[in-house]
């Protein structure tokens, strides 16, 4: 059951967020990735579509260590396998 609502979740964030992903173009700077999406409130941007996309694992920080650096780029995250951006699903030997 989890697993379901946490699908319904994801579903709904990758309808929401296809802007943050296919605008980024190697690394950028929140304010890149920002001005490239024409949003103009930078605590809007963070809220509704930086950190869904971060949580998601759709999009990874360049400087994990120090989420606050100046320095600080975003990536389109680099998946190994494809559930990657599922973090929650198993690998079949779930019981249900």
């Amino acid at each position: 059951m989890l697993a379901l609502r946490l699908d319904f979740v994801y579903a709904v964030l990758t309808e929401r967020l296809p802007w943050p992903v296919t605008a980024l173009q190697g690394e950028m700077s929140r304010r890149e990735l920002q001005d490239a999406l024409g949003l103009k409130d930078p605590d809007h941007f963070r809220e509704a579509y930086l950190q869904p996309a971060l949580v998601a694992k759709l999009i990874e920080m360049t400087v994990p260590d120090r989420p606050r650096s100046r320095r600080q780029k975003y990536r389109k995250a680099r998946q190994t396998d494809k559930s990657a951006g599922r973090p929650w699903e198993t690998t079949g030997d779930d019981p249900q």
